[in-house]
């Protein structure tokens, strides 16, 4: 039950940090809106097929640039406290939690803003949402271990890119197969399949991240 507490309490305390820093906000909010007006402006008519790509990619970019700092802003007096407030398992947690929390708004806003000023090609929602929700997933986890290896390596945006690349594409495959589906592109006799392939490689990156991060945390 304690756990939990200190988990709870470090989630809210990034949401906090994350309410005070408003104009990180606004600069993902405009980043988005303005990119996805300009790709509308640009292209006249877009198919379902370049639709799911372009959505992905914006995903991608917009979570890189929230994800990089999730352990940037703590600085070292704010570790040292954390060390003795909590176990590295619990603040991995609360990581993956509020950056999961914050890719799923950030997909439900790009997604809104894709149906607002593209088009609307999605034939099952339902279908859709649920690849939106595993990319998040995926996507949080990987992007909360790099930036905490990437943080120990001096911040290094170059060490951080290297380590998700081989990461993140066979999430980002499987995500573009499952929306696809959303989309009515490809069949969906394979969608459960592709559901629990994605589930077992988040799974796994989620248990190689609670024996990694201890290690890293207490260098």
């Amino acid at each position: 039950m304690n756990q939990i507490n200190n988990v709870w309490h470090l989630i809210v305390k990034d949401f906090n940090i994350e309410i005070r820093q408003r104009y990180i906000l606004a600069s993902i909010l405009l980043y988005v809106i303005s990119t996805v007006f300009i790709i509308s402006k640009i292209l006249q008519t877009v198919s379902p097929m370049l639709w799911n790509a372009i959505f992905w990619i914006l995903f991608i970019f917009t979570a890189v640039n929230a994800m990089m700092k999730s352990f940037n802003q703590e600085i070292s007096s704010r570790e040292l406290y954390y060390y003795y407030l909590a176990s590295p398992v619990e603040i991995i947690i609360a990581k993956f939690i509020y950056n999961f929390i914050s890719l799923i708004i950030m997909g439900l806003l790009i997604f809104g803003s894709f149906i607002i000023f593209i088009n609307n090609p999605i034939d099952h929602f339902a279908i859709f949402i649920v690849g939106i929700i595993l990319g998040a997933l995926g996507v949080s986890v990987v992007f909360t271990l790099v930036s905490a290896i990437a943080s120990k390596g001096g911040n290094s945006a170059t060490l951080m890119s290297v380590l998700s690349i081989p990461l993140i594409l066979p999430i980002i495959l499987f995500n573009l197969r499952i929306t696809a589906m959303g989309l009515n592109i490809l069949g969906s006799t394979t969608f459960v399949n592709d559901i629990l392939m994605l589930l077992a490689i988040i799974i796994i990156l989620v248990g190689v991240s609670l024996i990694l991060f201890p290690q890293i945390w207490r260098t």
